[in-house]
């Protein structure tokens, strides 16, 4: 079975890519391929199953389809190799993996956005102008890690 670390691990591979609207290559990659590249290295439920055709704007099939293949973290808060998702605007459209620090408890984000990083980075969780904190919506683990 797949660990969080592994999770955390190999997003963190994909460091410095730059971002690709629909990418699923070194060549480039948005928030999603970042996941759909995690499901398909490691085997995970959802495998085969990318979404493409989706907008650069939300898309209410963008969430569906990620809960399709996640199951929800309950109560809402990060847990490392978990699926944030975020919202952009007034409506999720924008996910990543968390990283927890177990010695610190400090929280990270690890995706890939178009601005201003436009490429795979990682930020805290609560910095910046629009801190991702208050920007989730919801919080999902992988189907096939455990996280216990």
């Amino acid at each position: 079975m797949t660990t969080p670390d592994e999770v955390v691990q190999y997003a963190r591979s994909w460091m410095g890519t730059r971002w690709i609207h629909q990418g699923r290559s070194p060549l480039g990659i948005d928030c999603v391929g970042l996941l759909v590249m995690i499901v398909n290295e490691f085997g995970l439920d959802g495998k085969g199953t990318d979404m493409l055709g989706y907008r650069r704007t939300a898309d209410v099939r963008f969430l569906r389809h990620i809960k399709k293949h996640s199951d929800p973290v309950r109560p809402l808060r990060p847990v490392h190799g978990a699926v944030g998702i975020f919202n952009d605007t007034n409506m999720p459209c924008h996910v990543g993996v968390f990283a927890v620090d177990s010695d610190t408890g400090t929280v990270t984000v690890i995706h890939a956005e178009a601005f201003p990083a436009q490429r795979v980075h990682e930020q805290l969780f609560d910095e910046g102008n629009m801190p991702m904190s208050g920007r989730v919506v919801d919080i999902r683990y992988f189907r096939g890690v455990d996280y216990v």
